[in-house]
């Protein structure tokens, strides 16, 4: 993916967030709390899910509700 191209899609996705949840993924994990339920985001089921925090600033909780299967 070409530097312009991620560029434009973290735009989109602090945006998105940023209107969906009134800041974005990186101002959540300055704190660090869940940037959808505000919680704090400390615990973690496995990498995976620690990952995905880094990623998305969601939770365990908020995960599990988003992922559900």
């Amino acid at each position: 993916m070409s530097k312009a191209r991620k560029t434009a899609l973290q735009a989109f996705a602090d945006h998105f967030a940023s209107s969906a949840f009134g800041e974005t993924p990186a101002e959540a994990k300055m704190v660090p709390h869940c940037v959808a339920c505000k919680e704090p985001a400390e615990d973690f089921r496995d990498e995976l899910s620690r990952t995905e925090y880094a990623i998305s600033a969601l939770c365990q909780t908020c995960q599990d509700k988003f992922f559900e299967t």
